[in-house]
C-alpha cells in the first residue's frame, strides 16, 4: 500500500497518511466550520439547524402550547432560505415532518400530563448539526 505526505511550501513534511485523501486548495480564512461538510463540484455544502422555542413552560392542560422554531443556516452561519428538506421534529417517541419556507419550519406543541418534551431534528445528508430544545410542561405554570 502506498502511503502519502502532505509538504508545505518550502518543501517540509508535516502529516503523512494512508489513503489517497483529496486535497483541496481552500483560501487562508477558512475555518474549522467546515469540518464535516461535503465537497461537492467545487463548494462545500453543510446545513445546521437550530431549535428555539417562544416558551420554555407552558401549563399541561391541553390548551397552552409552545412553538418550536426550526432555523436552518449554511455551514459558514449564513441563512438557508434555499434548503427544501422537510425538517425531521423527534419528540415523546413521535416523528413530525415540516417542510420550511425559507429555511423556518415550526411546530406547536401541548401536553395534559406534567412531563417533559425534549424536542429534537434529525435529519441526514447535507446536515451537519441538528438542533435540540426543551419544554416543561406542568400542572402550574412557574
Amino acid at each position: 500500500m502506498l502511503k502519502y505526505v502532505q509538504v508545505s511550501e518550502s518543501g517540509v513534511v508535516h502529516t503523512i497518511f494512508d489513503s489517497p485523501n483529496k486535497l483541496i486548495e481552500v483560501p487562508a480564512e477558512t475555518d474549522s466550520r467546515v469540518l464535516g461538510t461535503h465537497y461537492v463540484d467545487g463548494a462545500f455544502i453543510g446545513y445546521k439547524i437550530a431549535l428555539t422555542t417562544d416558551k420554555p413552560e407552558i401549563v399541561a392542560d391541553g390548551v397552552d402550547t409552545a412553538t418550536i422554531t426550526a432555523t436552518v443556516t449554511t455551514w459558514d452561519d449564513q441563512p438557508a432560505t434555499d434548503f427544501a428538506d422537510p425538517i425531521i421534529f423527534e419528540f415523546n417517541g413521535e416523528t413530525q415532518e415540516v417542510a420550511p419556507v425559507g429555511g423556518v419550519a415550526e411546530i406547536t406543541l401541548q401536553s395534559e400530563e406534567a412531563e417533559s418534551l425534549q424536542v429534537v431534528t434529525t435529519n441526514g445528508g447535507y446536515v451537519i448539526q441538528n438542533g435540540s430544545v426543551e419544554v416543561l410542561a406542568d400542572v402550574q405554570q412557574r
